[in-house]
């Protein structure tokens, strides 16, 4: 693979995130689960970095561009690799606060910590480093600055980087257009990869714990969700419970008819709104079917570049997903996948945005 010296610095720094993961938890089930979620993420940017690398051939920018988005790529996650050590959970709305996401954690630790910071320095020259790391903070963000949501403009793809970038994060006008196209490059392929991740089993469809939203009252919670409370005091400790975080019950015990997907929801997506997922897990009725429907429906309809919806539609990737639920399932997806395929694909295709 091309930029292959990227991935062996990055393999050294999440196989010394590894070794940390065995220190920290002295439960082998817990390390090997963070170790899990750090070779997964490991995979999905090395997978990032193909696409990109890829989707800057498709639309001809020069060698400049190829190699600042790969960078891209390659940094996008890198707070992920921290919060599986330290949280071990990758959902942003339980870990961060103040609307803050991986994205902002990946640009603190790119520009303070001094194992990411060596690490970034080795890789980006100083003069590309503040467009890179910005394309880190805002990857994630739900709604882009206008400033960094910008076309790309056929003089712009040929533009010698290192010719124009500053190394300061006071952008200009120009910098601001280059953050734009590797923020949208970033952007497409992360998603892109996902759903790829999602179609190959990678991010499993059903998953074996539900986690939902406590409100303190386990009585409560137990008749919502169709269980018993013994379920719940069997698979909570005392801390979880009293202390608002998320509950765990194992999804064996909850009936099916209690996963639905608010309408609310459904009609925003309808008109196209954004949707914040923050604010969505935050939902009492959030589950693994709502982030379905979430990130089919965000990722399909923030694509900037349509060749990227055609390679969605190329390599299959919704038939692909649709399949691996039970057929069970199927009542509970079947209209996003409907609107997915119909709405978000061939019509924007059909209409070619880009």
């Amino acid at each position: 693979m091309k930029y292959d010296y990227f991935i062996k610095i990055l393999d050294n720094y999440v196989s010394y995130k590894k070794e940390l993961a065995k220190i920290r938890y002295q439960d082998e089930r817990m390390a090997a689960y963070v170790i899990g979620l750090l070779d997964n993420k490991f995979d999905h940017t090395k997978n990032v970095v193909s696409f990109v690398v890829s989707l800057a051939n498709k639309i001809e920018l020069n060698i400049d561009y190829e190699k600042i988005a790969a960078a891209s790529g390659l940094f996008h996650d890198i707070g992920r690799f921290n919060q599986a050590l330290k949280y071990h959970s990758f959902n942003d709305s339980q870990v961060f606060k103040n609307n803050e996401n991986h994205g902002d954690y990946g640009f603190l630790l790119l520009t303070t910590e001094p194992l990411e910071m060596e690490m970034f320095h080795k890789i980006v020259s100083e003069k590309n480093r503040a467009a890179v790391a910005t394309t880190v903070k805002l990857h994630q963000r739900d709604v882009l600055p206008s400033n960094f949501n910008q076309h790309i403009s056929d003089e712009l793809r040929k533009t010698e980087l290192d010719s124009v970038l500053t190394g300061s994060f006071s952008f200009n006008k120009l910098e601001e257009q280059i953050v734009s196209i590797l923020l949208q490059m970033v952007r497409d392929v992360d998603r892109i990869d996902i759903l790829n991740q999602r179609a190959n089993g990678s991010i499993k469809s059903v998953t074996d714990n539900v986690y939902l939203n406590n409100n303190g009252d386990v009585s409560l919670l137990a008749k919502r969700w169709g269980v018993k409370e013994s379920i719940i005091y069997d698979n909570n400790d005392q801390e979880r419970l009293n202390n608002n975080k998320q509950i765990i019950i194992p999804r064996e015990y909850i009936p099916i008819e209690k996963l639905f997907v608010n309408k609310n929801l459904i009609n925003k997506m309808k008109r196209f709104e954004n949707i914040n997922l923050r604010d969505l897990q935050l939902e009492d009725d959030y589950t693994f079917v709502t982030a379905l429907w979430w990130s089919i429906y965000t990722f399909l309809k923030d694509m900037n570049f349509v060749g990227d919806l055609k390679l969605v539609k190329e390599l299959n990737l919704l038939d692909k997903i649709y399949n691996r639920y039970p057929a069970e399932y199927h009542p509970l997806i079947d209209e996003i996948f409907t609107f997915a395929n119909n709405v978000l694909i061939d019509e924007q295709i059909s209409i070619n945005r880009n």
